[in-house]
């Protein structure tokens, strides 16, 4: 485990002036949002694409971006990530944050995604990503973000919906070498504290999943684990698992 910067990690030596950003997996915006943050802090002038195959989240992303009177450099695009409407090598920098393992849903649809980032990033063009690593066995403190797991899978598997599938870091080096990347690098960090508000937005989620079981009893009981989760949660708040940040250039 390596408890230096995570922040630091991420964007340490990154000169965003004049560079095309690629926010693969865009969401609600959130590394959007980052970028935004670090390109004031270099006062760099350049542009981003923020893109998700969720046109709702790209919406919200775009609202939050709205606000910070920065629209006119932001491009948002409704697309598949293995599938991108964007030319050859025509990115300068690709980053990406808790989205790999919902790019990995079906397993082995995030080769598909390694490989079109290859074909749109520049020559020597970077790329940085970032998400939560697979627990095979949780630390005590982070039992209740693996419980939130394993709910979540479970459900999904009841009711045929595609689901995550968290890559370790070595794998994702191993398929990003077979693809072309080099000088690929990575370190793992200490997990996030698992928020109430995170917590909140998984709850309301599960019970819309839920809703759709056909069997009221196995419904009863999802809504229980569901009940004892959240009661868990607010005895004892934990942390989400531990993330990686892995760096590797065209």
């Amino acid at each position: 485990m390596n408890y230096l910067s995570f922040d630091k990690y991420f964007w340490g030596h990154v000169n965003l002036e004049g560079k095309v950003i690629l926010d693969v997996g865009a969401g609600k915006g959130a590394t959007t949002m980052k970028v935004l943050e670090k390109m004031s802090s270099q006062g760099a002038e350049g542009m981003i694409i923020a893109i998700d195959v969720d046109s709702d989240s790209l919406m919200f992303a775009k609202g939050k971006v709205a606000r910070t009177q920065r629209v006119g450099i932001v491009e948002f695009i409704t697309a598949d990530a293995s599938h991108m409407p964007l030319r050859d090598e025509s990115i300068d920098l690709i980053v990406s944050s808790r989205a790999l393992a919902d790019m990995n849903s079906p397993p082995c649809h995030l080769v598909k995604v390694l490989a079109e980032l290859y074909r749109v990033l520049k020559g020597r063009g970077r790329v940085i990503l970032s998400d939560e690593c697979p627990i095979i066995k949780p630390a005590k403190e982070e039992e209740l973000a693996f419980l939130r797991w394993k709910l979540a899978k479970a459900i999904s598997h009841i009711i045929g919906r595609e689901h995550a599938h968290e890559v370790d870091p070595n794998d994702l080096e191993f398929i990003m070498k077979l693809i072309g990347f080099k000088r690929i690098r990575w370190k793992i960090f200490k997990g996030e504290l698992l928020t109430s508000e995170r917590m909140e937005s998984f709850i309301k989620i599960s019970m819309d999943l839920i809703s759709r079981i056909d069997d009221p009893k196995m419904r009863e009981a999802f809504l229980h684990n569901l009940k004892q989760l959240w009661e868990a949660f607010k005895e004892k708040e934990g942390f989400l698992p531990p993330r990686y940040i892995l760096h590797a250039q065209k």
